[in-house]
């Protein structure tokens, strides 16, 4: 009886341990696909302040181009702490 029941706790225990373990995967790869998509957005950002210079916009527009994503990331940095 008391072997069948600790067998039982150790197949629990490996269940919660897979389930932690997939879990933590899942966060990684959430993490991994943040990054690649603010390293998308930063580039893109940085890129349209190029064109809109050589363009001969307004001062205001490649800052602003540049400025949001720029503090998005600061501030995520900030509340990540």
């Amino acid at each position: 009886m008391a072997e069948a029941e600790q067998s039982h706790r150790m197949l629990m225990a490996r269940g919660e341990l897979d389930a932690n373990v997939e879990a933590q995967r899942m966060e990684v790869v959430a993490a991994r696909r943040g990054t690649w998509l603010g390293v998308a957005v930063s580039a893109l950002s940085i890129i349209a302040a190029t064109i809109t210079t050589y363009w001969g916009a307004h001062p205001s527009v490649p800052i602003a181009l540049v400025g949001v994503p720029l503090m998005s990331a600061v501030r995520a940095i900030i509340l990540r702490k």
